[in-house]
């Protein structure tokens, strides 16, 4: 099942790992995500729109766009 979701923040991106976090505004939860989900390379303080993907540890962002 996905989500759509708008307009939000990378708060975390290890870019040695390849991985991060996005923070919802809505209700201040950090959704992980990997930056081969993205469609363009990504940092912290990016805007950002995603889908959310349930996984078997929890919610994941995908299809990952940056916002300019």
């Amino acid at each position: 099942h996905i989500n759509v979701i708008f307009f939000f923040f990378i708060v975390t991106f290890l870019s040695d790992k390849g991985f991060g976090f996005i923070t919802e505004d809505n209700n201040k939860e950090n959704v992980f995500f990997h930056g081969n989900n993205a469609d363009q390379p990504l940092k912290k303080g990016n805007r950002v729109s995603f889908e959310k993907e349930k996984s078997p540890k929890g919610f994941s962002a995908v299809n990952i766009t940056l916002i300019k």
